[in-house]
């Protein structure tokens, strides 16, 4: 859903994923976020994050989501790993995830 390079599909793939992990119980949720986390967070830092400015707002939102019911650190690190992409998009972008991660639930030592 978020790998998808029609923008209409990926826009709407993104908000399918706020809505599951909104509506999805905690038990399960855990298991399919420490599955398939490294996988979302690619294809919407890589995908999202260099599209149109309404699916870059929502994959913002979707990765915000992912902070607020999983912890942070895994997000936030991978986030880190691509400030150095070449894409003139996505640094800025992660870097502003972070920034927003760090004021909504605090910085870990």
């Amino acid at each position: 859903m978020t790998s998808d390079s029609n923008a209409g599909a990926l826009d709407i793939g993104v908000d399918c994923c706020i809505s599951f992990i909104d509506s999805c119980p905690d038990s399960y949720l855990s298991t399919c976020l420490s599955n398939y986390s490294d996988k979302l967070y690619a294809n919407v830092v890589d995908k999202a994050f260099n599209s149109k400015p309404s699916t870059l707002n929502k994959g913002k939102a979707l990765l915000m989501k992912i902070m607020e019911v999983d912890e942070p650190t895994s997000c936030t690190l991978f986030l880190l790993s691509k400030l150095t992409d070449k894409k003139p998009k996505i640094p800025p972008t992660c870097l502003e995830v972070i920034k927003d991660g760090i004021i909504a639930f605090g910085a870990k030592p």
